[in-house]
């Protein structure tokens, strides 16, 4: 399974690359070592879940039979409608998310630590990435309704796509989903259906619902333009993430829950962002001091130039939700 989240340690030269020429944020060389952190959640595929970073597509025409710009129908106002809609087949989703030295972080490990900000992307995590790109392929193909499963950051970048694309979109959940969650997809234009007690009924039925003509499911995570990524509350994952591990310097370690919450609330106080515990959990690397222990076994290089750590962000966190977490911890 793919972590939900990730910290990354470069050496000189990467730390180079990472900055770039033109001086725009770059992650990802392919012989820096990644330590992937994580943690057991008792919650569902609404909850927290993995970074996944994906491109974005090209340029299309839109689907067939959609009016294309320069089409003499209407006034002007007309034409700048449907320029928009071609525009949002072919402009990425996501951002350029900021790349930023912590301070306090930096001090705590002895070496620069940067953070790769994917709690800044539209709907405030990392999934806009791949689902948005998903989204686009297929208004280009000619999807007329998009329908998703989740009630966490890939449905709310579902629904955030379809509203930028001028699609419906439904969204399934289980009935005990939380009604904030369902006010919270409501509001960015999608319609919520409850279907069955878990997330495995709920996704059943929007899979049948994407049987229906013009109708195209979003998985969660399970799709090659998404990204092959889970969350850790599903009950399957995928082989791909195994065959990516393999191919780079992968570090993997455990922490606990409490050591996540922990990270979430001190990284709230040192940089003033809120994150899952999911994030929190590459954050606890540095927080735990797992960093400091992985250098003394050797694992890791004494001296390192620089780490990143990928902040995947994450919408399913609030003041009231981290006291409850930390009072089921006995952290309060």
């Amino acid at each position: 399974m793919k972590p939900p989240s990730a910290l990354c340690s470069l050496n000189h030269a990467e730390r180079g690359r990472l900055r770039g020429v033109d001086g725009r944020s770059r992650f990802g060389a392919p012989t820096s070592t990644l330590l992937h952190v994580i943690f057991t959640c008792p919650h569902g595929p609404g909850s927290q879940s993995p970074a996944a970073p994906l491109k974005g597509g090209g340029a299309g025409t839109g689907p067939p039979g959609s009016l294309r710009a320069g089409t003499a129908v209407a006034p002007a106002s007309c034409s700048c409608a449907v320029v928009a809609m071609e525009d949002s087949w072919s402009e990425r989703f996501h951002t350029v998310s900021p790349l930023l030295r912590s301070w306090a972080l930096s001090q705590m490990v002895g070496t620069d630590v940067f953070l790769k900000c994917e709690n800044m992307q539209p709907m405030g995590s990392f999934k806009i990435r791949g689902i948005g790109h998903f989204c686009q392929e297929v208004a280009r193909k000619g999807c007329r309704h998009l329908v998703c499963s989740s009630g966490g950051n890939a449905g709310l970048a579902a629904a955030y796509s379809a509203r930028k694309l001028g699609l419906p979109a439904t969204i399934v959940l289980p009935e005990a989903t939380a009604p904030q969650v369902v006010r919270r997809l409501q509001g960015e234009g999608a319609e919520v259906l409850l279907a069955g007690k878990v997330w495995d009924d709920a996704n059943l039925q929007a899979q049948t619902l994407a049987q229906r003509d013009g109708w195209v499911y979003v998985s969660p995570f399970d799709h090659p333009l998404i990204c092959v990524a889970t969350s850790l509350g599903a009950k399957t994952a995928t082989a791909q993430a195994l065959v990516c591990a393999q191919q780079s310097t992968i570090l993997s370690r455990v922490v606990q829950d409490a050591e996540a919450v922990s990270a979430v609330q001190r990284f709230l106080d040192d940089e003033r962002m809120l994150v899952e515990p999911a994030c929190g959990a590459a954050l606890a690397a540095i927080y735990s001091g797992l960093l400091g222990q992985l250098q003394a076994e050797g694992r890791l290089s004494p001296s390192l130039a620089s780490v990143v750590v990928i902040v995947c962000g994450g919408n399913n966190i609030d003041s009231r939700q981290l006291q409850s977490l930390q009072t089921q911890l006995g952290q309060t």
